[in-house]
């Protein structure tokens, strides 16, 4: 069984090297040969931090909304674990999602 992953990623603002950080991950699971969804996961995710009004105005999630979320290290493993599920990533936007993942 060859398992594809579809992930994107919402965050506070463009620059994981200056403290912005995920405020929702959402990742599908497809089983490849039966093209057959396996999972849909989302959560939101409180980035104890400010977030740029560019972001908000993009994605249209508040800080009020994220304010009882819980924070990236108590979602990260669930993450590492559909991601380590997968024979192939795809990401809406690679080179953006994946330092905000990895970092």
């Amino acid at each position: 069984m060859t398992i594809i992953t579809g992930i994107d990623l919402e965050t506070t603002g463009l620059k994981q090297e200056k403290g912005d950080r995920i405020i929702e991950v959402c990742a599908s699971l497809y089983n490849l040969e039966e093209r057959r969804k396996l999972l849909t996961w989302t959560q939101r995710i409180n980035p104890q931090r400010s977030m740029s009004e560019d972001a908000q105005r993009v994605h249209g999630i508040t800080l009020m909304e994220l304010a009882n979320e819980p924070v990236w290290d108590a979602v990260a493993q669930k993450v590492q674990a559909i991601m380590q599920k997968s024979d192939i990533m795809v990401a809406h936007n690679a080179m953006f999602d994946m330092p905000f993942i990895s970092g």
